[in-house]
């Protein structure tokens, strides 16, 4: 089941949107659909510090955030690589708030052969999962944000 739909993932990154891999728009985008169903549970998955609980954010994606990685990205910043391999899927709920509701769920996935920045794929949703944003770049800000530092920096996870 994993191994499907990972491979809807990547086909979907490298079929929808235009000819950079960004839909730029909200819904329909069959990759960021995928990338939410492969998110179920997410909340159950390793956080990694500094980033464990919720952590007070100056970045765009509200004033506090909490992030989880799945178990292929956790191994490999427990191993202390450079990189994140194929496979990784980091989540991060937003807040207003540090004791308030989510606001909104981003997530990043980290695919093969995708036109994706760095190899990173994006999505925005709204809590119940309604796609609000969805591509490679996800309209210049995700990618113009992350690509700022070193694939694996836990400064860059951050952001």
């Amino acid at each position: 089941m994993r191994a499907t739909v990972m491979m809807v993932l990547a086909c979907g990154a490298m079929a929808c949107g235009d000819k950079d891999g960004d839909s730029g728009a909200a819904g329909g985008d069959a990759t960021a659909e995928a990338l939410w169903g492969e998110m179920d549970g997410y909340a159950g998955w390793s956080q990694v510090d500094p980033w464990t609980g919720v952590t007070a954010s100056g970045a765009a994606h509200g004033a506090y955030v909490q992030i989880w990685v799945n178990d292929v990205g956790a191994e490999a910043a427990a191993a202390g690589g450079t990189d994140f391999p194929a496979g990784t899927i980091l989540v991060k709920e937003s807040y207003d708030s540090e004791d308030g509701a989510a606001t909104g769920v981003t997530a990043m996935w980290k695919g093969e052969g995708t036109d994706a920045a760095g190899g990173w794929y994006f999505a925005k949703y709204s809590t119940g999962g309604d796609i609000e944003l969805a591509g490679a770049d996800a309209e210049g800000g995700c990618a113009g944000c992350h690509s700022a530092g070193p694939d694996h920096s836990l400064a860059w996870i951050g952001r």
